[in-house]
């Protein structure tokens, strides 16, 4: 398929061509030659132009969307050539476009006949002759795997004599017959989306099927081009907990529905009490949009605006209705109605793949109108595996940390878990990595008290110590935050992990708890924390620096922000140490930051100092960064709320952004967290799971 180097660079001419472009022309067909004859009818191939490398010839550099429908119809594709001025006529396998328009310079719009679905080719036709070819896609949700269902407007309605819907066919192979409830019904109109149909809906309105729909364990994905104004925000009661305007439901189960409550996409499910998953905001606004939700069988629930993931994951039961589905329109029992228009319903069973949901996208936007997606980052996340559970056995955890040797080894280090598996919750346990995180063995297994010196030698148990990577090795610095006296005991790795040395017994850790330990090139930083682990007043701000691994220390130049810890851990891009966020720990009462700071081994620089709206602040947040991009994982709210997001920065901290999806998995703190060459690692810092996820850029 064809894509356009610069795709949005024209597509505001589509709606508002600027005031010097020439009045639109129709074609129609191909004009008379000079000499006087017709062209060949409009029946198959471009004639014959010679040689298609003249001079003078139309190149076509781009085309929106680059799908259509293999009815026609629909809306028009904009093409952006090198000169649209002389354009005669464009032709989409073998078929004129029709109404095609000048719109400026160098674009033309047209409409697309019937084809069938497929990849084509599409041309256009200038003064001198036509441009080479550029691929162009026929598509439909009619081609997707695993399709459950496929209702459009334009297709399979049966009309009542009252002009009321009596039914609407899908267009699967199951051709399944939503039925309209006696004294129900929604209406048809042919122009409610643009010049395309649509059914309008009151909340009493339904269709609905003889029997619902079981769908795969493999989990589902429904997915609806809509438009509603509805303003209800109110929680349902007395009706199972159904959100107020169903789009898709189960009458007869009162386990979930998806559809929109206010301004807000939601996926409803019901266990016992309602629990609602939500995306978006102010969509209630009356503009068409392709809304949705992707069900991972009780792993993630998403939510969708077009192509993007309007929230994070969410953990919840996944399911409409008991896994099954048999109305439209309308929730249990028959309540909760849609209260807006409907272009177009796809029910897939499974998880719709990435490369499908963009179909979806584009033929939505081709054919009924809908906006164009914001642009998707480029950067995947996936869970790429959990770790053991036998032999031995990681008990999920926080506080542990990551580092990577220089023999490509990630070991994970300490960390403090409720299960209690070795009667004091916290761990000297280090586990190992050889394969970039997808496979994990426990390589020290727990020691209660190991000796300073001698075989067995190894640091305390304890979680959000100091531990970081330098000079290929892994160092481990402080003691257990939890377990006064604080401890100045600097520990160093060999053999591959297995083996530990104490190198020293004053580091700055000594006296203080929850610092905060990074690397800029071969010197270590430590800094911040507190005095006294329930006493914020204890908090302590500066920096302390060591070149020979932690053995001996200086003070280095007193850092900017107010007095911190519980960054887990800085990092070190494009040459500076960054902190990002971090607090001061309490009982009850905690504090929190949201500041970006950064170090070049000489001077400190606020790039966004505490208190700015760009996100939340929290502590115990994770930082890391890969190929320039920063990313902040997660954390812990002054409100003591544990967060589950994935903010990034490619300006060195100065804006922030939302990964879609957030994080992966449940809300968590103290995260394990680590760049390798070529991605991230992350093992949640939720005493609920063990999972391991990865983020990959893309593709250079």
């Amino acid at each position: 398929m064809f894509f356009a180097p610069a795709l949005l660079s024209f597509l505001a001419c589509r709606s508002a061509p600027g005031a010097d472009v020439p009045p639109p022309r129709e074609t129609g067909r191909l004009p008379d030659d000079t000499a006087g004859t017709d062209d060949p009818a409009d029946t198959g191939a471009p004639p014959d132009t010679g040689d298609t490398t003249a001079p003078g010839l139309p190149v076509v550099l781009g085309v929106w969307p680059a799908q259509a429908d293999p009815v026609g119809g629909g809306g028009a594709i904009t093409v952006e050539v090198s000169d649209a001025t002389d354009i005669r006529s464009a032709q989409l396998g073998g078929a004129s476009l029709a109404s095609l328009t000048l719109l400026d310079a160098t674009h033309v719009s047209g409409v697309p006949q019937a084809h069938e679905a497929g990849e084509v080719e599409l041309r256009v036709e200038g003064a001198n002759g036509w441009s080479e070819p550029v691929a162009f896609e026929y598509w439909s949700p009619q081609q997707m795997p695993a399709l459950s269902t496929f209702l459009d407007a334009a297709r399979g309605i049966e009309l009542a004599s009252d002009g009321s819907v009596s039914a609407w066919v899908d267009q699967s192979p199951e051709a399944r017959r939503f039925e309209a409830v006696s004294g129900a019904a929604p209406t048809w109109a042919e122009a409610q989306f643009g010049t395309m149909p649509g059914l309008t809906f009151v909340p009493t309105d339904a269709l609905r099927l003889a029997a619902p729909v079981s769908l795969a364990d493999a989990g589902t994905s429904a997915f609806a081009v809509v438009r509603w104004t509805a303003t209800t925000t109110t929680d349902p009661t007395g009706n199972g907990g159904n959100v107020p305007l169903t789009l898709i439901g189960d009458s007869v189960s009162a386990y979930g529905s998806f559809g929109a409550r206010g301004g807000e996409i939601e996926s409803n499910h019901y266990g016992g009490n309602p629990y609602g998953v939500r995306g978006g905001s102010d969509l209630n606004d009356g503009t068409a949009r392709l809304i949705g939700a992707a069900y991972d069988t009780f792993t993630a629930t998403r939510i969708y605006v077009g192509n993007a993931q309007t929230a994070p994951d969410d953990i919840s039961a996944p399911f409409i209705g008991s896994n099954t589905y048999d109305t439209i329109g309308a929730g249990w029992p028959l309540a909760d109605g849609w209260d807006g228009h409907v272009a177009a319903v796809v029910i897939t069973g499974g998880v719709m793949a990435d490369s499908d949901r963009a179909r979806l996208d584009r033929w939505a936007e081709q054919r009924w109108g809908t906006p164009t997606s914001a642009p998707l980052d480029g950067w995947t996340r996936a869970e790429t595996t959990r770790m053991p559970t036998a032999p031995d056995e990681w008990y999920p955890r926080d506080g542990a940390q990551m580092v990577v040797l220089d023999t490509g080894r990630v070991l994970a280090i300490g960390g403090w878990s409720p299960y209690d598996p070795w009667g004091d919750r916290t761990t000297n346990e280090v586990w190992a990595s050889d394969d970039s995180g997808a496979t994990w063995f426990l390589l020290l297994a727990h020691d209660p008290d190991p000796p300073l010196s001698g075989l067995g030698a190894r640091f305390k148990r304890g979680h959000t110590v100091g531990v970081a990577g330098w000079n290929g090795t892994a160092v481990v610095i402080g003691t257990d935050p939890m377990t006064p006296p604080y401890l100045g005991e600097v520990w160093h790795a060999s053999d591959n992990g297995a083996t530990w040395t104490l190198v020293g017994n004053d580091a700055p850790s000594e006296g203080r708890s929850l610092f905060m330990l990074g690397t800029l090139g071969s010197d270590l930083y430590l800094m911040g924390g507190q005095e006294n682990i329930y006493t914020p007043d204890t908090g302590i701000a500066d920096l302390w620096r060591s070149s020979d691994g932690g053995v001996t220390w200086e003070e280095a130049p007193t850092p900017p922000w107010d007095a911190r810890g519980m960054v887990y851990r800085p990092v070190e891009a494009d040459g500076k140490l960054y902190i990002v966020g971090g607090g001061l720990y309490g009982d009850p009462t905690v504090v929190t930051f949201n500041g970006v700071y950064t170090f070049d081994g000489t001077d400190w620089e606020t790039v966004l100092d505490d208190g700015h709206t760009q996100f939340e602040a929290t502590q115990y947040n994770a930082l890391t960064a890969l190929n320039g991009r920063l990313w902040l994982f997660n954390g812990v709210t002054d409100a003591s709320v544990e967060l589950s997001r994935a903010l990034y920065s490619d300006d060195g901290g100065r804006t922030w952004q939302e990964h879609p999806g957030g994080s992966g998995g449940y809300p968590s703190h103290a995260d394990n967290v680590v760049a390798l060459s070529d991605r991230i690692l992350r093992i949640s810092g939720s005493l609920n799971q063990n999972m391991v996820y990865t983020w990959w850029p893309p593709a250079p």
